[in-house]
C-alpha cells in the first residue's frame, strides 16, 4: 500500500504541467559536437555521385553535343563543386541554351556557378532572367549578366536577402502610384539599394521605404524625389544607425534648443553625422545565415 501510494505520488508529480520534465526539439539547443557536425556536413562531399550524375546528364542533354573524353574532363570539373553542384550545373546549363548562348559561354557560366551555393545561382537565375526576359527590363544579355552577377557571385551579404530587395524595390519603383521612373534609372537604383542589404539584418527594403516616405511627407523636411532618392541611398549605406542619427541631427539642427539652423544647414549637418554611424570605411556586412563553403571551392573548377 505504501508503495501503491509512492508510485501514484510520483505520477501526479510529474503530470503537472509546472513540474513536469519534457523534452522537444525545441528545447534543444546545439551543443559543440552538434555545431561540428553540422560543419562537418558542409563541407564534406559525395564526389562519385556528383560526378556520375553530371557524367550521365552529358550523355544524354540534347543542349551540348560533346564526346565521351570531353564528358568525363567536364563531369570531374563539376564534381569539384561538392553536393549539389550537378544539379545546379544541370539547372544552369539548361537555361542558357534555351536563351540562345553560345556552348563556350553556357558552359564556362554553369561551370563557375556549379560551385556556388544553391541560392546563388538562384539569384542570378531569377535577376537575369527578370531582366532579360522582359518582365522587368528587356536586356540585351551582357546587360542582364552584369546585374545578375552584381546580386549573385560578387554579394557578400545574404542571397536570399539581397534577391528579395531588389525584386520589391524594382516593383516599388516602376510604380505608377509610387515612383513611376524609367526602366534603366530603376535597374541601375535597384541594384545600388539592394547591394546594402549586406548591412542590414531583414534586408534594406523597409528601411529604404520609412526612411524615403518621411523625406517626402514629413513637413519638416518635404523633399522633391531626386534629393529624397538621393539622400536615402547616401544615408542608408552608412548602416543600420544612419537613418536614427540623421533624423536626430536634423531635428537638433532645427531646434531653438539646439543648433538653431535653416533647413538646408540642419540636412548638411545630419549628413554628416549620419556618415559617421559606423567605424571604418564601410559598416560591417551581415553574413549570410546559411554557410556558403561551395565558394570557396568555386575558384578551383
Amino acid at each position: 500500500m505504501v508503495f501503491l501510494n509512492s508510485v501514484m505520488s510520483l505520477l501526479f508529480f510529474f503530470s503537472q504541467p509546472h513540474l513536469a520534465f519534457s523534452y522537444s526539439q525545441e528545447d534543444h539547443k546545439p551543443t559543440a559536437r552538434d555545431l561540428a557536425l553540422q560543419a562537418q556536413e558542409d563541407v564534406l562531399c559525395w564526389s562519385t555521385v556528383e560526378f556520375k550524375r553530371a557524367l550521365n546528364f552529358m550523355r544524354q542533354n540534347k543542349f551540348i553535343v560533346m564526346n565521351e573524353v570531353g564528358s568525363r574532363q567536364l563531369a570531374e570539373r563539376v564534381a569539384r563543386g561538392c553536393n549539389g553542384a550537378s544539379e545546379r550545373f544541370e539547372k544552369m546549363l539548361a537555361m542558357l541554351k534555351t536563351i540562345g548562348l553560345s556552348d563556350k559561354k553556357a558552359l564556362e557560366i554553369a561551370l563557375e556557378f556549379s560551385g556556388y551555393d544553391t541560392e546563388v545561382q538562384t539569384n542570378f537565375l531569377e535577376i537575369f532572367n527578370k531582366a532579360f526576359l522582359s518582365e522587368f527590363f528587356d536586356y540585351d544579355y551582357t546587360s542582364a549578366a552584369r546585374l545578375a552577377y552584381e546580386l549573385s557571385k560578387e554579394f557578400k551579404g545574404d542571397p536570399v536577402q539581397v534577391r528579395e530587395d531588389f525584386i520589391e524595390l524594382v516593383r516599388f519603383c516602376k510604380d505608377g502610384k509610387k515612383l513611376d521612373l524609367p526602366l534603366n534609372f530603376c535597374a541601375e537604383f535597384a541594384v545600388k539599394v539592394a547591394k546594402l542589404s549586406q548591412y542590414y539584418e531583414e534586408g534594406v527594403r523597409q528601411p529604404f521605404y520609412s526612411f524615403y516616405t518621411a523625406l517626402r511627407e514629413r513637413k519638416d523636411l518635404s523633399l522633391d524625389m531626386k534629393t529624397a532618392l538621393d539622400i536615402s541611398y547616401n544615408v542608408l549605406k552608412a548602416g543600420p544607425r544612419a537613418v536614427k542619427n540623421f533624423m536626430e541631427a536634423f531635428e537638433f539642427g532645427l531646434s531653438d534648443k539646439g543648433l538653431m539652423m535653416t533647413k538646408d544647414e540642419a540636412l548638411s549637418f545630419a549628413l554628416r553625422m549620419a556618415r559617421r554611424s559606423h567605424v571604418g570605411d564601410a559598416p560591417p556586412v551581415i553574413p549570410s545565415k546559411k554557410v556558403r563553403p561551395e565558394a570557396a571551392r568555386a575558384a578551383a573548377l
